[in-house]
């Protein structure tokens, strides 16, 4: 029972079932997954090696076998963070640690209170208020 479940969760899912299984991938490393590497070297440093090796949009592992994807190719994260942006919710991790750093703003919220604040926000970025800033 047990053993069963927590294989087919830390090894046989995340290497033979998975749908992102085909995608560029960071090693697997059971338990850990890439967690330790992120966590010993400067922030970004891995993530900007393997997409150097892997290319911009690629798949790597978190605690447990969990799949999280990386991407670093402009058209992609204009459909995931602007044009689709309903489509794709925030892990509840990251908003909880967003929440926690930073409370209610911006990066820690979604939805039609992320667009209301980004609408209160966006004349501040405007190019000739940024020019000023430079």
């Amino acid at each position: 029972g047990i053993v069963g479940y927590l294989s087919y969760l830390l090894f046989l899912r995340p290497l033979y079932f998975s749908s992102m299984k085909c995608m560029p991938s960071a090693k697997f490393v059971p338990i850990a997954g890439q967690m330790w590497e992120l966590v010993r070297e400067e922030a970004v440093v891995p993530q900007l090696r393997r997409t150097r090796h892997l290319g911009p949009i690629w798949r790597y592992f978190g605690i447990f076998g969990q799949e999280r994807v990386l991407v670093a190719e402009p058209n992609a994260m204009k459909h995931i963070l602007v044009t689709n942006r309903d489509n794709y919710e925030r892990p509840p991790f990251l908003e909880r640690t967003f929440r926690l750093l930073a409370g209610r703003g911006l990066l820690a919220i979604s939805g039609k209170e992320h667009a209301m604040q980004r609408k209160i926000l966006n004349p501040a970025f405007k190019r000739e208020n940024l020019k000023a800033m430079v």
